[in-house]
């Protein structure tokens, strides 16, 4: 039985793209950012229209807001990939804790 071993380094950045796990990973943030996109867009309208009435929800997602409007426009897009990437993190983290309980 021949052992085949991983792919040379200069070969990975061509074939990691092709992967399923690859393109599963990356359909599934599109999936997320596809559904946290209008709850951004939504808050910034809100907090627009009713000025220093809106009372801002208490989450990450509003911290992730608040913080990029301080710092510098940044496109809703990203302020969703990072919100995705944050709880990807977490997810592996408890996963990660509680197999190890």
């Amino acid at each position: 039985m021949i052992k085949i071993g991983p792919p040379p380094r200069l070969l990975r950045p061509v074939l990691a793209p092709r992967l399923p796990i690859t393109k599963l990973v990356r359909r599934r943030m599109r999936q997320f950012v596809d559904i946290l996109e209008p709850v951004i867009w939504a808050r910034k309208k809100a907090a627009e229209e009713q000025g220093s009435d809106y009372q801002k929800p208490d989450d990450m997602t509003q911290w992730m807001i608040d913080t990029v409007d301080k710092v510098g426009h940044k496109e809703v897009v990203d302020i969703a990939m990072e919100q995705t990437v944050v709880s990807f993190s977490a997810v592996n983290s408890t996963a990660q804790f509680t197999s190890l309980a």
